[in-house]
This record gives structure tokens, C-alpha cells and sequence, in this order.
């Protein structure tokens, strides 16, 4: 056990709401919920915890005390850490004046290594409540038996200890974004079983935010950008926009003139497109490239697909990352952990791309797309390797792998329904996917005319944004 003393002195220089916690590692800045867009869920449980805090006893004679541990999961940069803040600005707003403040008390791997384990930890807390432990990363801490059997068990009776004992008034926030490395224990109710879960706004809250960040910059652009900035932001989050309209803002600042809207496709064709211009390419290549994304073009257009285009390029674009994040809890009967690179192939994959297009839906969910609509989708990525075909009277498998990568693979899953891909499955998917094929070839064997507008458009610029495309439709008659 630590001296008292020492133990002490530290908690005094990291309790939130201490007079004497005004400097250190561990202060948090001020948060607010109303700047949290789509977070009216967790600023009304925060209104709760804070009222219990500040009218315990109501709560407990009633036996309607709220959770004394909650688990909040999801991405990197989805508001757990914002939620932690905010819920710390409000309770030391609502506790202005009393003297009976909450303390706020985050800790890190350093702090805990400092107390020699939750038991000291808790110890010590119990001596300061009402108190509200902020754990971030709490899978960096080890708490999984398999990992640290000392640590995963002190933390279990912990938690045990604060759910019985009413009058220590200790609150537990953890956040995680890899909640299956924490003990199956630790996540049931009692402990940190309520659960609060976070994910990447949606495209209303997208918008929403992105009209919040250009008024206070006092920057105006058409509502048909906002729109597509929201659109393209699908699966970002709010920290993605604000380093969109930053960019946009950087590139004016430096030409010494408003914002405008090419600087946000810039901004766009960095931060979200990947687009890395080519140089290198010979005409042959811009040639082969620029009729692929052609045939994909045009197909969309007849087809009119749900996926929109905003944008046509055969420069080079990066790939996205492999991500390691996991959110399924692995139950404690499976006895192990997994990482998702396990499961990747050995052999390395290009990280790059030539050409691309970049399109964005209205409905911004492919599950409640229809049955039609998901085979347009199909057709669409099939029709630049037709669009060759068609045009250059050849095939070119090593090109556009991918996107009949993604054709076999929806095709796969369709048939299956959930149940195991079997031999008989692919083949059945195989086959579909030669079907489509020859069906988008039929569609595009009269359009070599429209192949080449596009391409030549290509060639000579690079890309072909939204406002150059839909100029260059209006040509096109069906």
C-alpha cells in the first residue's frame, strides 16, 4: 500500500472541481453538448447522473439509482472522449456554488502504475466522493485475464464494491474502441454493462455540422456543395469535416481571397478522394484507364444508378487502409483474442489505384437499396471492362480486378442469404456474373461515341468534376 500521504498529495493535484487541480496533464477544456450534433441522447443522461449526484438520496430511497459503470464504444474520433468533457462541464456548472463538488478524475496507464493497481485507486476515491472516473482506452490497461489476471480482478471487485456500497458515490466511464480485448466479466451489469454506443454521424448530422463549421467562418457557398460535402463524408467523422473546411480555408487564406467552392474540391480530392496526380502515365495508359472509367460512366448515366457522380479521374488514388478496429464482443467461452490483420492476405496488396469515380447516394445505405437498383450498381462495375472490349476488340483482366472483385463478392452474398459460401455458391455467383457482363455489353455496344467524349475529356484534363459532367450528359441521347 502507498504511503497515505503520498497517495493523497496525488489526488489533490488530479481531482476535477479541487481547488487545487488548476494546472496538470489531466485537466480537461471546457465541452458542451449543444456543439455535439446528434447528441441530445447523451446530454439528457448526463442531466441525469448529474441530478442523481447533486439528490443522491432521492434516487436510492426510491432504489431507482441510475448505473455506477458505463462502457462507451465505438470508433476513433466519435465523441466518447467529447462525452466525457461535456459531462464534466455540466456537473461543475450544476455543482457551482455547493460544497459538495464532484470530482473528476481521468486517468492514464502511468496514473494506475503510480497507485500499483485499482485497489489503491479505488481506495483512495472512496475517501473523495461523489467522484466520476474517466477511463479512455481502458483496453490499454490490460483488464482481460488472459493479459493481467491482477489487474482484471482488482478492477471486477472494484466495480463490485461501488454498485453495493450507495454511499461512495463513484461514477465509472470507460471508453474503448476495441471493446472484445476487455474481460467478458467487466461488461456485465454491475460493472460496465450499460453500454453507450457511437458511431459515424449520418449524413443529417453531417450537413448540419458542416453549416455550423461555414457560419462561424462566415463562409458561403451553394447548398448543392454542402450537400456533396455531406454526401462524401460518409463513414468520416465530424473531425474529417472540420479539417475539410480548414483546408479549403488554408488555400484561400494564402491567395489572400474568399473561400470558394474549387477550394473545397481540392480540399476534397486530398482528405477524401486520395487523388494523387500522375504524371508518369504514357498516352497508351491515359487511354486505357480513360476508356474504363468512360464505360462505368456511361453505364451509370443510362442506367441511372443510385450511386451519382461527382467526380471521374485516371490519376492514381489511394486505397483506404485496412483498419484493426473491432466492436464485436468475443464472449469468454471462445478463451482468445483475434486481430483482424490475421485474417488479411500475406501477399501485399497495391496500395494504390489508377482512375477512379466518385460518386455519392441519396440514400447513403446500400442495405435499403432494391433489388434493381443493386443490379445497376453490378452493371455499372462491370462496364469498364466491357467498355475495353467493346473499344480496343480485347480483354484486359489484369485491370479493374477490383471492381469485379466487389461484383462476385455481392453476388456471393445474395445467393448464399447468410448461410456459408460453399463451391456450388461461387459457381452459381460466376455464373451471374458472366450474365451481367454480356448484359451490360448489349447497353453499351452503340455508345463507342459518348466512350470517347468522356475519354478524350480525360486525356486532356485529368479529371472531370460534377458541374464538367453534367455538362457533358446533356448531350447524351438515349
Amino acid at each position: 500500500m502507498l504511503q497515505a500521504k503520498k497517495c493523497l498529495q496525488w489526488v489533490n493535484y488530479h481531482f476535477k472541481g479541487d481547488a487545487s487541480a488548476i494546472k496538470g496533464s489531466q485537466d480537461f477544456t471546457k465541452a458542451y453538448f449543444k456543439d455535439f450534433v446528434g447528441g441530445e441522447h447523451l446530454e439528457q443522461l448526463a442531466h441525469e447522473l448529474a441530478d442523481y449526484l447533486k439528490n443522491p438520496l432521492r434516487y436510492e430511497r426510491s432504489g431507482i439509482a441510475p448505473s455506477n459503470g458505463y462502457l462507451l464504444i465505438g470508433p476513433s474520433q466519435t465523441g466518447k472522449s467529447f462525452f466525457a468533457k461535456a459531462l464534466k462541464t455540466l456537473i461543475d456548472e450544476e455543482f457551482e456554488g455547493s460544497n459538495d463538488k464532484v470530482k473528476f478524475v481521468s486517468i492514464s496507464q502511468d496514473d494506475l502504475a503510480y497507485y500499483q493497481g485499482f485497489a489503491n485507486l479505488f481506495y483512495l476515491l472512496s475517501k473523495q466522493a461523489p467522484v466520476i472516473l474517466f477511463i479512455d482506452e481502458i483496453d490499454m490497461f490490460g483488464v482481460r485475464r488472459a493479459l493481467d489476471k491482477k489487474n482484471t480482478q482488482e478492477l471486477l471487485t472494484a466495480m463490485n464494491g461501488i454498485d453495493t456500497d450507495p454511499s461512495k458515490k463513484i461514477i465509472v466511464i470507460a471508453a474503448t474502441n476495441r471493446p472484445e480485448e476487455l474481460d467478458f466479466a467487466l461488461v456485465q451489469k454491475g460493472r460496465l454493462g450499460d453500454i453507450i454506443s457511437f458511431d459515424y454521424p449520418t449524413y443529417q448530422y453531417r450537413k448540419e455540422y458542416l453549416e455550423r463549421q461555414l457560419y462561424k467562418r462566415n463562409i458561403t457557398i451553394d447548398q448543392d456543395m454542402i450537400d456533396m460535402i455531406a454526401q462524401e463524408t460518409d463513414g468520416q467523422t465530424f473531425n474529417m469535416i472540420d479539417t475539410i473546411v480548414k483546408h479549403a480555408a488554408r488555400i484561400a487564406t494564402y491567395q489572400t481571397r474568399p473561400v470558394q467552392e474549387s477550394d473545397f474540391e481540392t480540399a476534397l480530392d486530398r482528405e477524401i478522394r486520395k487523388i494523387k496526380p500522375n504524371t508518369t502515365l504514357s498516352a497508351a495508359e491515359k487511354e486505357l484507364i480513360g476508356i474504363y472509367q468512360a464505360g462505368q460512366a456511361v453505364a451509370r448515366h443510362i442506367l441511372k444508378t443510385d450511386q451519382k457522380i461527382v467526380k471521374i479521374t485516371l490519376d492514381t488514388v489511394d486505397k483506404p487502409l485496412p483498419s484493426k478496429e473491432g466492436f464485436d464482443m468475443i464472449s469468454e467461452s471462445k478463451g482468445q483474442r483475434h486481430e483482424n490483420h490475421d485474417l488479411l492476405p500475406q501477399t501485399r496488396v497495391k496500395p494504390t489505384r489508377l482512375g477512379f469515380i466518385f460518386t455519392i447516394s441519396a440514400t447513403n445505405n446500400h442495405e435499403l437499396l432494391s433489388d434493381t437498383q443493386q443490379e445497376q450498381e453490378l452493371l455499372a462495375l462491370l462496364a469498364g471492362q466491357d467498355a475495353l472490349e467493346i473499344v480496343k476488340g480485347c480483354n484486359f483482366h489484369e485491370f479493374g480486378k477490383e471492381d469485379r472483385a466487389k461484383v462476385l463478392e455481392a453476388l456471393e452474398k445474395k445467393i448464399a442469404q447468410g448461410t456459408p459460401i460453399t463451391d456450388a455458391i461461387r459457381q452459381q455467383a460466376i455464373t451471374a456474373k458472366d450474365n451481367l457482363y454480356q448484359k451490360v455489353k448489349t447497353l453499351l455496344q452503340n455508345k463507342t461515341s459518348w466512350i470517347k467524349i468522356i475519354t478524350d475529356a480525360l486525356i486532356k484534363n485529368h479529371t472531370i468534376n460534377r458541374k464538367q459532367w453534367l455538362a457533358l450528359t446533356e448531350q447524351f441521347i438515349q
